[in-house]
């Protein structure tokens, strides 16, 4: 098996790693303060397309909504800053998944 069978599984625990720390550090909305993290991402072999599964750590369904929100809201910012960190070609819009 080539050392590039597994590369998506690599580049989703990557992107899960990066989403988590612009979770802690660079967005700022408090909708999301403390509540949120992203558990897993899958992202498919031919790596075109991505899902990210997030944990929205709240019993109160209204926050888990507003935060679920705020992600789609910062969607593009989030976009733009995976490309540039991870140094890829593209990436699709982020979808959350709770």
């Amino acid at each position: 098996m080539s050392p590039d069978h597994h590369r998506h599984l690599r580049v989703g625990e990557e992107i899960a790693h990066e989403l988590n720390a612009m979770l802690v550090g660079e967005l700022k909305d408090p909708r999301l303060e403390g509540n949120v993290c992203v558990s897993e991402v899958r992202v498919q072999p031919d790596m075109k397309h991505a899902r990210v599964y997030v944990s929205v750590r709240t019993e109160n369904a209204r926050e888990q909504t507003d935060a679920i929100k705020a992600l789609e809201h910062a969607s593009g910012y989030i976009k733009h800053e995976l490309v540039k960190q991870m140094k890829l070609d593209k990436a699709d819009k982020p979808e959350p998944n709770p």
